[in-house]
């Protein structure tokens, strides 16, 4: 399963500052388990807690919008 785009962010977020999952589960306190299915899109990131987001973005030193992206994004048009 491919990961949504919260979690290639994610990723892209982490390798950018050269952090390894078990530094970024760390620091931000939250199961290095959890990193990891939404970087490899077992778990949909976009699913994630607003208090465990708060928490990512604390640790990698980005707002809540850099790492959700744009609102058009993950917005299907009808059919």
């Amino acid at each position: 399963m491919e990961p949504d785009n919260v979690g290639k962010r994610l990723k892209a977020f982490r390798e950018k500052r050269d952090m390894t999952l078990r530094a970024l589960a760390a620091k931000a306190g939250v199961p290095q388990s959890t990193l990891s299915m939404v970087e490899t899109g077992a778990r949909p990131g976009e699913g994630l807690r607003l208090v465990t987001v708060k928490r990512l973005c604390w640790a990698l030193g980005v707002g809540i919008g850099e790492l959700a992206g744009p609102l058009d994004e993950e917005i299907q048009p009808a059919a």
